[in-house]
This record gives structure tokens, sequence and C-alpha cells, in this order.
């Protein structure tokens, strides 16, 4: 099974090599994060990743309960001026934890390149 969602991921990312149809409408760009996003949930499961996963079951649940994300937005609502939120906001983590889950699984990362990354993170919000 986790072969079959890698070679789904890999299809799906290759795709998206970069069609400028896919960013230049939010509908299909948020669409195609989600299933980007979903994919990868079902393969890192509760090992590694955190940022990551917080943002993969953030595009596929309402409510978030999981301990990083009530710890999260304690931080957000206890001290929004932190370094810790402005590091949250700015998707570094994300970022870091995209490029290396792709890297590790021998996917297509292009999805992380400055110029792609700011779409995928304008869409993502």
């Amino acid at each position: 099974m986790r072969h079959q969602i890698i070679e789904k991921l890999d299809q799906h990312l290759q795709d998206q090599e970069f069609s400028s149809e896919i960013w230049s409408e939010s509908l299909v760009a948020e669409t195609w994060i989600v299933y980007l996003l979903s994919q990868i949930r079902k393969i890192i499961g509760s090992d590694g990743y955190p940022t990551l996963r917080l943002y993969c079951d953030w595009v596929l649940h309402t409510k978030l309960t999981g301990k990083l994300a009530k710890d999260k937005i304690d931080i957000l609502n206890s001290s929004p001026d932190s370094t810790e939120v402005a590091e949250f906001l700015s998707f570094h983590a994300l970022h870091e934890e995209l490029e290396s889950f792709l890297c590790k699984h021998g996917l297509p990362s292009s999805v992380t390149d400055n110029d792609k990354w700011f779409k995928f993170r304008s869409s993502l919000i």
C-alpha cells in the first residue's frame, strides 16, 4: 500500500511540473495541495515530520486536536510576537520537512523551489 501511495505522489508531483494552470486558479491549486498533503499524511502517520503532519492534518480536518496543534495554538494565543510564532508563520519548518520527505522517498521536490514554494504557500493559506 505504501509503495502505491508513493507512486501516486510521484505522478501527482510530475503532473504539476509546473503547469501554470494549477496555480492560476485558486480552487485547482487548493485541490492539488489537499491531495498532496492527504497522501503524504497516509505515509508519515505519527512518525517524524511534526510540522508537515500538522499541515497535513490542517487541510483534512476542521478541528485540530493533536498535541502539536494545541501547542502551536497556545503559543499563538499567548505570545503572538515570539520568534517561535514568526518561525511557524514563515513556513520555514514546513518547507524543510516537505523537502526532506520528498527527497527521502525519491519524489520530485520542485514544489519546494523558490517561486513554486511561494505559490504553494500562498495557496495553502
